[in-house]
């Protein structure tokens, strides 16, 4: 970890504002369809250390200097790792205002649209 990031002891900042703020900028894009927030926070299991996930589903790429400029203008950035493609396209960063680790994770919204159709319309399974 760099020597500016918080140390995982210190008090973490207002993850609500941060969630909100992250949640408007990325929702206000012409590229991005919804912003919906995942994870344990999102299933009402978040502790002091649990990430932030946000699942941001678009249908344009949103490009990387946006998507930087949007986490600097929330706080700034301790620690990223950008574009990261191990499971799909995300992004994953370390606010450096509230030590809080952020993960961005982008899904193209017509495909989520036609798995809902699928599941939900469709009663199709899923292989």
């Amino acid at each position: 970890m760099s020597p500016s990031a918080p140390s995982s002891d210190a008090p973490r900042g207002d993850a609500e504002a941060l969630i909100a703020g992250l949640a408007a900028a990325f929702g206000a894009l012409p590229q991005v369809a919804a912003v919906a927030l995942g994870g344990s926070r999102a299933g009402g299991a978040a502790d002091d250390t649990s990430d932030i996930d946000l699942y941001i589903y678009t249908r344009a790429d949103v490009p990387l200097s946006v998507r930087q400029a949007i986490a600097a203008a929330a706080g700034g950035v301790a620690r990223a790792d950008w574009a990261a493609d191990y499971w799909g396209p995300a992004d994953q960063f370390i606010s450096a205002t509230t030590g809080h680790e952020i993960d961005l994770v982008y899904f193209d919204a017509a495909w989520m649209e036609a798995q809902l159709r699928r599941v939900l319309i469709d009663h199709a399974p899923s292989l």
